[in-house]
This record gives structure tokens, sequence and C-alpha cells, in this order.
């Protein structure tokens, strides 16, 4: 004998509105990080994290989204990128705007670690890219730093 399942359906609904909501969110929020409008794509990653929270890329674009606001936000920032890399390891870019955001944060030898994380994980371009943020922002004595070699 089967039993109807009073509520699947409603629930399932629930579900995909959600993930429906959540991919919209993310989306939006994408299509205005590009746009360099970083303070409203925040609000749009943030809204796609309560609806889906494990989306990893959904937390390190709004670590990134974050940063670029301003250093008030660093902290906030690192706490999203660090829950994205948990969620997805692989999510290989995390570490490089992890690694410039440490050096913002005026920790070298913990962007010297995302930076040799991406060298071992066979990502180059993007070791290269955090070393040229990490040169580039050590010439400008407002944002500079201690740069380690690299």
């Amino acid at each position: 004998m089967l039993f109807p399942l009073i509520g699947f359906s409603e629930k399932i609904e629930e579900v995909q509105d959600v993930e429906a909501q959540a991919k919209r969110a993310f989306l939006d929020g994408t299509f205005l990080l590009k746009r360099n409008s970083y303070e409203k794509a925040a609000a749009k990653f943030k809204l796609a994290i309560e609806k889906q929270p494990k989306l990893a890329a959904a937390h390190s674009n709004y670590a990134f989204a974050l940063r670029q606001v301003n250093e008030e936000h660093y902290a906030e920032s690192l706490k999203h990128y660090n829950i994205a890399l948990k969620l997805d390891p692989r999510l290989v870019e995390a570490y490089q705007y992890r690694g410039c955001l440490h050096f913002l944060m005026g920790n070298p030898e913990l962007a010297k670690v995302d930076y040799e994380r991406l060298i071992n994980a066979g990502e180059k371009d993007l070791a290269a890219k955090l070393k040229k943020f990490i040169l580039d922002k050590a010439e400008n004595p407002k944002e500079g730093g201690q740069v380690l070699s690299y």
C-alpha cells in the first residue's frame, strides 16, 4: 500500500524556490561585481549565502566585494574566504584573493602561504597575479607593507 506524501510537493517547490533565489542573487551579484558596484554586489552575494550557505563561490565573491569596499570589511572578507575554501578547497581563485587580503592586512607570511599553495596546485598564472599584486602594493607607500621574497 502506498501512503500519500502530504506536503512533500510543497517542500520540493520551496527548496527549488530557495535555490532559484540563491542563483538569481548570485548572478545579480556577479553582474554588479563586473561593474565595480561592490557594495550592491556584496548585498546580492550575502543574500545568495543566506539562501544557500554551502555555495562556496558566493562566499568567495562576497569576500572579494567586501574587500573592495574598504578596509573596515577586511576581517569579514577573510572569514568568507576561509569559509569558501573550507567548502571547496579547489576554488583556487580564492587562494589568490585571500593572499591579496592577507598582504593588505599586514600578513605577508600568510600571503606567501597562499602563493605557495597556488604554485603547488600548478596555478602559476594565479600565483603570478598574486605576486604582482603584492609587488605593486609594496611600491605604494600608502598601501605598502613588508614583502617576503617570492
